[in-house]
């Protein structure tokens, strides 16, 4: 396939692959051979072992980015992965993090779970020791944070490639879409609360094309989110 179509183009395909692979995963989410490789596991049935898998997925997407860009000969700092004033950047993605922490928390989320059912899911298990909410933060660091966020970053760039303007709005949409479904498990509420969030994550990162500010505000929604939740799980115990 990589002798046929140019490299930028196999990324799409690719990408397009991806995203059925979802499809049919949420649509027979008990056959095997949609899950031979990364077998679904709840973070509340076995936490270190849904870590352990959710992690070798965002690995095995790094890989696959990694691949394609050397493919393209371009490096993580043609899409946005620079280090120039990298501590100013840090600290306008941790204050976007803030930011659309406050806006999910207190607007975003009353009025979605109004509207929407919501599956009513004990989560107070997820904070029961200091061992998961120190995996909880890891995951919300590496795997929310830089892993989904170079994901979501690669998308909008090889489709702004092929198909410019268009192609990245196309993009942006979609992914922001199937962001929200890999938690259709919470509930249509959570489906439209988290693709809601990947698409202003989105477009954090087209505000200045910054990788690390996308980054980081991801991180620091998540980090303040599993603090949230510790605390509201301590309050509760």
């Amino acid at each position: 396939m990589d002798q046929i179509l140019k490299p930028k183009q196999l990324a799409v395909v690719i990408i397009c692959i991806t995203w059925l692979w979802q499809i049919l995963s949420l649509m027979y989410p008990q056959e095997p051979a949609l899950n031979f490789f990364l077998p679904k596991v709840s973070l509340l049935d076995n936490m270190p072992l849904a870590a352990l898998i959710t992690l070798g997925k965002g690995i095995g997407y790094l890989l696959m980015v990694l691949w394609l860009l050397r493919h393209s000969h371009e490096r993580l700092s043609d899409i946005g992965f620079h280090r120039e004033h990298l501590l100013r950047t840090v600290s306008i993605g941790a204050a976007f993090g803030v930011a659309i922490f406050i806006f999910n928390s207190a607007l975003l989320l009353p009025i979605i779970e109004k509207l929407f059912p919501k599956l009513h899911v004990n989560n107070s298990a997820l904070f029961g020791s200091a061992i998961n909410i120190l995996i909880l933060f890891f995951l919300g660091i590496v795997k929310g944070g830089f892993l989904e966020e170079l994901w979501r970053i690669f998308v909008l760039s090889r489709f702004e490639a092929l198909f410019n303007r268009t192609g990245l709005i196309a993009a942006l949409i979609v992914s922001s879409i199937f962001f929200g479904l890999g938690h259709a498990y919470q509930g249509s509420s959570a489906i439209i609360g988290t693709g809601i969030l990947g698409l202003l994550n989105g477009l954090v990162y087209l505000r200045k094309r910054s990788a690390f500010e996308a980054v980081t505000a991801h991180a620091i929604f998540d980090i303040l989110s599993v603090t949230g939740g510790a605390l509201l799980g301590a309050s509760h115990s």
